[in-house]
């Protein structure tokens, strides 16, 4: 407390004594811990509206009421149903363990295999479930605008910024703020995001007091994230502050054994938003789902499962509809699905091979055109000229 104001050494001595009192109720007396709750709420907010920079502390003491407030069941009940292969249940395991930290996550996986949903249930398993979920992407931070789409800004800070306005971190406070896709960010961005992971405080633009943030850190990235800081595109030590808690999501060929499952939630979740029973997938259906190799994962499964749905005629999806659908989509072109179809062809010309190939590149990466261009070994001025012409 050296160095302290009066004031801010009593609010932060305070804080600590009551972390420790929080503490102590929920391991002995939760009843006595929800007499105290009021008080220490009004303290809190006291704390937030005075600046108290204590970042750690402050944050403690949100966590242990964030506890204390929870009315919902256990938080394995807000989890995908579908965990029954290994590589799920040692995702769910970590999952749990990472919602009660309030350290940084990071959430890797290629393309496809869940990283935002199980971004947002690791909020919703947390204590911070009460609060904001704020989303962030690399589309949404242009470099001019990014200080202030991130931090906010004061009146007048640059042409246009007529009001005062709360950027993205102060949205996301006593929340979580996720950062999608963390590999497409701009090294602008890159250099924002470090400075406020290194000191956990803030400046909105045109302002001269820092502020402090107890947003909780959640990023997604594919692997391509490692070769842009291989590549040196991507900043490595904001990587190491990101890279603290990692969960590696498996792609759908790692766990077969869950779609069976999968397909019913999928076509549940058709029923309940188009009306009407889920369908069934015959035998034989089931069978040419389980020999796809699905490169798309996950996101691939579930357009899948929602063409058949749709479809379908009567209340079960047979092989013959799934032969028709698979012939139809973008992906039927990638290597290994043309066994699983098994049905004859017209021998395409050079220009619908490219653009067949083309399209395949991009369903492999999500969409993703930095990732295409590097799987086709072209430009990316090449790969939209090519685009346009097809």
């Amino acid at each position: 407390l050296l160095g302290k104001p009066p004031g801010e050494s009593q609010e932060i001595a305070r804080a600590f004594l009551y972390g420790v009192a929080l503490a102590f109720a929920l391991r002995q007396d939760r009843k006595l811990g929800e007499a105290w709750r009021p008080e220490m709420e009004a303290f809190l907010a006291r704390l937030r509206e005075r600046g108290i920079r204590n970042r750690t502390l402050v944050a403690k003491l949100e966590l242990l009421l964030a506890r204390l407030r929870r009315q919902r069941g256990p938080a394995e009940s807000l989890l995908e149903p579908v965990v029954r292969s290994p590589a799920m249940r040692e995702v769910e395991k970590k999952i749990l363990r990472a919602a009660e930290s309030y350290l940084p996550v990071l959430i890797t996986g290629e393309s496809g295999t869940g990283k935002s949903f199980w971004a947002r249930r690791l909020h919703e398993a947390g204590p911070w479930r009460e609060r904001p979920l704020v989303v962030v992407t690399a589309g949404g931070l242009p470099d001019t605008l990014a200080g202030a789409a991130l931090f906010g800004c004061c009146r007048g800070a640059y042409t246009g910024a007529a009001e005062k306005r709360e950027g993205l971190v102060a949205a996301a406070e006593g929340g979580t703020l996720l950062l999608e896709r963390v590999e497409e960010f701009s090294p602008q961005v890159q250099h924002l995001l470090l400075r406020f992971l290194d000191q956990g405080t803030y400046r909105p633009v045109g302002e001269v007091e820092e502020r402090s943030s107890t947003a909780r850190i959640v990023a997604t990235a594919t692997p391509e994230l490692y070769r842009e800081v291989e590549s040196g595109r991507f900043r490595p030590d904001l990587l190491y502050r990101l890279h603290v808690l990692r969960i590696v999501l498996p792609g759908l060929g790692e766990r077969r054994e869950d779609i069976p499952d999968l397909i019913r939630e999928f076509s549940r979740a058709v029923a309940a938003r188009e009306g009407g029973t889920p369908r069934e997938f015959s035998p034989g259906a089931l069978e040419m789902i389980a020999r796809h190799p699905f490169p798309g994962h996950l996101r691939e499964l579930r357009n899948l499962v929602e063409q058949a749905c749709l479809l379908a005629e009567g209340t079960r999806v047979e092989s013959r509809l799934l032969r028709e659908i698979l012939a139809g989509n973008p992906g039927a072109s990638l290597p290994g699905i043309r066994e699983t179809l098994e049905v004859p062809e017209a021998f395409p010309s050079l220009e619908e091979l490219e653009r067949g190939h083309l399209q395949s590149a991009l369903d492999r990466t999500g969409g993703n055109v930095l990732a295409a261009t590097r799987l086709l070994k072209i430009s990316r001025q090449t790969l939209y000229n090519k685009l346009k012409k097809a």
